[in-house]
């Protein structure tokens, strides 16, 4: 990222996919976390994504925004095959249920992350992964089944692509 406000006025967008196509090629995956901002640099690179994951919190303010960005994006020619909404539940059963989220976005969400609880914590302050210091936690087998979906699922869009990855879009 750029140091400093005036420095990322300078970036190029257009620069963007070239470097995004050169990761893909160099790695198996290459994953960018663009926080909850969408700008002109952050779009070309939600364009070139194999998978954009959209983390969803179950409540009416975050799934109206959701709804609001999913039709963003559909505008910027990206189809919703390559959207995989995410429920993460960071305050336990509160808040909207899996089919109101749904409904709301307009798209079925493919995963919940269930309340992390104290575990996560715990592991933190112990400078552990939680996937050593809890292997058998709920979260944990959440966590990898969610990342073995992602992966089967970017490798399936992979197979339908036209020229083999690329999406031309």
């Amino acid at each position: 990222s750029a140091p400093d406000p005036e420095a990322a006025n300078q970036i190029r967008a257009d620069r963007i996919p070239p470097l995004v196509k050169a990761l893909r090629e160099g790695f198996d995956f290459v994953f960018v976390d663009l926080g909850r901002s969408l700008s002109r640099i952050s779009l070309p690179i939600l364009q070139e994504a194999d998978v954009i994951m959209l983390i969803v919190t179950p409540d009416s303010s975050t799934t109206y925004l959701t709804r609001v960005v999913l039709e963003f994006l559909m505008k910027k020619g990206i189809p919703t095959k390559r959207i995989l909404p995410l429920i993460n539940r960071v305050v336990g059963l509160e808040g909207l249920s899996r089919a109101q989220v749904d409904q709301e976005i307009g798209l079925a969400t493919v995963y919940t992350i269930p309340y992390l609880g104290g575990n996560v914590t715990v592991a933190n302050q112990m400078h552990q992964p939680l996937i050593e210091k809890f292997p058998n936690d709920t979260i944990v087998i959440s966590l990898k089944d969610i990342a073995r979906d992602i992966l089967q699922t970017i490798q399936k869009l992979r197979n339908e692509a036209p020229s083999g990855g690329d999406y031309g879009v």
